[in-house]
């Protein structure tokens, strides 16, 4: 499976086919929900898990947490440095999908594949400062 900006790359690179990501949405278990961000060009899909304690929101790319403190956990966000440049096509699109997606999920949770778990009470208003910064 494959998000749609990434379907002509990897078939392209790889010569195989791939199943829309809607297969995958429609079987998923209640609370969870995957997102595809418009303004992106490297295909990244996240997941959106509404738990218990709220929003827990698991992403590829975008941001990696940054460690200062002993343990699995920490409390500052980053967007990785050179996803401006690889991962986002139109920068205002994305900006505003990530904006619309904070307002609808505001994540208290998030998981990427880059640095520490992150878990902060104003983790949604640090990802605002950080689209902001975006231009």
């Amino acid at each position: 499976m494959a998000s749609e900006s990434a379907h002509a790359r990897l078939t392209d690179r790889t010569g195989l086919t791939f199943k829309e990501l809607s297969s995958l949405a429609n079987a998923l278990p209640e609370g969870l929900t995957l997102e595809e961000p418009s303004g992106l060009k490297n295909g990244e899909v996240w997941l959106i898990e509404s738990a218990q304690i709220g929003y827990i929101w698991h992403v590829v790319d975008a941001f990696s947490g940054q460690k200062h403190t002993e343990g699995p956990i920490c409390d500052i966000v980053k967007m990785v440095k050179v996803f401006p440049n690889f991962g986002i096509k139109d920068r205002k699109v994305f900006a505003s999908a990530v904006m619309q997606l904070i307002e609808i999920s505001p994540p208290k949770i998030l998981l990427p594949c880059h640095g520490a778990l992150i878990k902060s009470p104003d983790l949604a208003d640090k990802l605002r400062n950080l689209i902001l910064e975006l231009g």
